[in-house]
């Protein structure tokens, strides 16, 4: 009787959390620790919340690739480190990158380098550009081929 009453309050404690944004099952275990239920209490929960739809790694890992990958403009390396943080397993995170294609990351890549450049960054350094790219999590490939496209000589 004391456990459902517990399940019952982690429960409310998670539509709360849920309520401030989509969260993967390794955060919400995380939020349900800090809150100091029990093992047992935090299983239950997050089972609960898992069959009824409102916690599903894969969905979360495509909503947050759609969202870094269009409004942030992240590249391939900066999004699967943030999902290896949020707990994420490895086979979803390669099922959810598998349709982000290197013409994708590359269009990214020109979008963020006339961005932070808005003058004509020929005149930039080779450096600068490959660091300022690797820090958005392109690949060095994609980097190569920007820094090889808009330096020929």
């Amino acid at each position: 009787m004391e456990e459902n009453c517990e399940i019952k309050e982690a429960v409310q404690k998670a539509y709360g959390y849920l309520a401030k944004g989509d969260r993967s099952i390794f955060e919400m275990k995380l939020y349900l620790k800090k809150r100091n239920f029990t093992e047992s209490v935090i299983t239950e929960t997050i089972n609960y919340l898992q069959n009824n739809q409102y916690l599903n790694d894969m969905q979360y890992a495509d909503k947050f690739l759609d969202i870094k990958m269009n409004t942030c403009q992240w590249g391939i390396n900066k999004i699967k480190a943030a999902l290896i943080a949020k707990g994420i397993e490895r086979h979803i995170i390669n099922a959810v990158l598998a349709g982000y294609t290197k013409e994708t990351e590359y269009l990214a890549a020109v979008y963020q380098l006339e961005k932070k450049f808005k003058q004509v960054y020929l005149n930039e350094n080779k450096q600068i550009i490959a660091r300022y790219l690797g820090n958005k999590g392109f690949s060095a490939e994609t980097i190569g081929k920007i820094i090889n496209d808009y330096y020929k000589t």
